[in-house]
């Protein structure tokens, strides 16, 4: 699979386990003659819920492989059932509430943990408004991005109106269309996805010389040799069988295969999806027309590239039947490969590859200044067209003690993108103490200054900040120099520059 791997439906799949352990603590109550014996039993389940979460978080954090890296796996923090029966809605609430609750109470020393990533639906009528019968789940959600970044949001109705129906990502952001079985029911999970190829297109701008219909030749042109690389990969999956990768194949995480049996008949239809991306929308209208979003013509221009490639993906996949679609590629490598290559090969342009890095995907441009709902409303308009995965978020300062404002953005933004997230301003320096963020003293590198203390030693310090679709924590190891660079010149849309 790529990109990681989802746990979902977290809040509902684990409540009959917590059923089993509330049981057995009223069996241990009763056979012990404990006073009050229901009290009992539903406190000993919040101490074994706790307990379990936070032990599997760790787990998670101290697994890695030969190179030090961590699992790169999201949690689903799904709606809690508002038709399960009271006792089953307490036990979702329960575990609902402790998944979040551990991630605000962060690592040992108050560290933010970059994994596993937390997405929390957000659903009109269960938990986004006042009114709602969990609102407070959604409060304590907002309150947890206040001081870890995440959770990222879900916007339920609007998931259904872009993917076809409600779904969790896989893993950083791509979204699996909707699956049924040879009954036609819908099938929940067993999605994968084969890989991403993506398409340079501040390139093929450049190289278009300021001819539109140039520029649509060399894309069709670039976008059929994304096709035949991603086929290639696909036609090597088609001998893989299933012992390969036991746990994906035979028991059960996407299919329960025989052992001998290869996966080919998993490749077709929507049951595994191949992506084009694209990088830096932004930086090809530049290119190919000296304007950016804040032309509303050059804003129609950018719907009209994706919309393109989003018509070329659906026509692959009416024609092979392989589910292609559309992603919009974190680059968080990639914008900066691409930039160095071109500037290396056309020079430098002014306002297209002078930044050295490309913006990534459809995003607005990371160091143009922008009220929040701006930059939602006009993202929200290209964000929806990559059915196969997008992202927005809006950049913040210190949300802390302003997590109404926080609340109030990303309620906006429900009707508006269908997959949200927030960037807060939340480092830490544990010589004395601070919560903001860090001044950095080398923006291609990962050398960093309290601005309370000056302390300067990575070690005394957790600086985390949104890669893209995942966070990274910089204080740790530096990412790519131009993804360093682009970190380092994005403005506040809400916060220091705008409350």
């Amino acid at each position: 699979c790529y990109g990681g791997v989802t746990l979902i439906n977290l809040t509902k799949g684990l409540c009959q386990y917590g059923k089993g352990s509330l049981n057995q603590w009223r069996d241990i109550a009763e056979e012990n003659n404990v006073p009050n014996g229901e009290e009992f039993a539903w406190k000993m389940l919040q101490r074994e819920v706790k307990k379990a979460i936070k032990g599997l978080e760790y787990e998670i954090l101290t697994l890695t492989n030969s190179r030090g890296e961590i699992p790169f796996c999201t949690f689903e923090l799904d709606c809690i059932d508002l038709e399960a029966s009271d006792e089953e809605q307490k036990i979702q609430h329960m575990i609902l509430t402790n998944l979040l609750q551990v991630r605000i109470d962060g690592l040992t020393g108050g560290i933010t943990p970059v994994f596993p990533k937390l997405c929390f639906e957000t659903k009109r009528g269960n938990n986004l408004d006042p009114e709602d019968k969990y609102y407070d789940t959604y409060k304590l959600a907002v309150k947890c991005s206040s001081i870890r970044l995440y959770p990222d949001y879900l916007m339920h109705d609007k998931l259904v109106e872009v993917t076809g129906g409600y779904k969790a990502p896989m893993s950083c952001r791509s979204f699996i269309p909707e699956l049924s079985d040879e009954n036609g029911n819908r099938v929940v999970g067993g999605g994968f996805n084969l890989g991403v190829c993506s398409v340079n297109l501040p390139r093929l701008a450049i190289m278009a010389e300021h001819d539109e219909d140039k520029f649509y030749k060399l894309l069709k042109e670039y976008l059929d040799i994304a096709r035949d690389a991603l086929m290639l990969r696909r036609d090597m999956m088609k001998e893989v069988k299933a012992k390969q990768a036991p746990i994906l194949y035979q028991y059960g995480a996407i299919a329960r295969l025989e052992p001998e049996e290869t996966i080919e008949k998993l490749l077709y239809k929507d049951r595994s999806t191949v992506s084009i991306g694209y990088v830096g929308i932004h930086n090809a209208l530049m290119a190919l027309y000296g304007k950016s979003y804040d032309d509303k013509e050059a804003l129609k221009k950018a719907i009209k590239m994706i919309q393109f490639m989003k018509d070329y993906c659906q026509h692959l996949k009416d024609e092979t039947n392989i589910g292609f679609s559309l992603y919009s590629t974190p680059a968080e490598v990639l914008a900066t490969k691409f930039c160095r290559s071109d500037v290396k090969e056309f020079g430098i342009i002014e306002g297209v590859n002078d930044n050295g890095y490309y913006e990534n995907s459809f995003h607005y441009p990371s160091y143009k200044d922008i009220v929040a709902f701006d930059k939602i409303d006009i993202e929200s308009q290209m964000s929806k067209l990559a059915t196969g995965g997008a992202i927005q978020y809006v950049e913040f300062g210190n949300m802390i003690h302003n997590v109404e404002a926080l609340e109030e953005i990303i309620r906006y933004a429900y009707d508006k993108c269908h997959y949200f997230g927030v960037n807060v301003s939340s480092d830490r320096c544990f010589k004395c103490g601070y919560i903001g963020q860090m001044t950095a003293l080398d923006e291609t590198n990962n050398h960093f200054q309290c601005p309370q203390c000056g302390n300067t030693n990575n070690e005394e310090m957790s600086v985390i900040r949104r890669l893209c679709g995942y966070l990274g924590s910089l204080s740790e190891r530096p990412t790519v120099d131009g993804k360093m660079k682009e970190m380092a010149s994005r403005v506040k849309h809400f916060g220091n520059n705008h409350c």
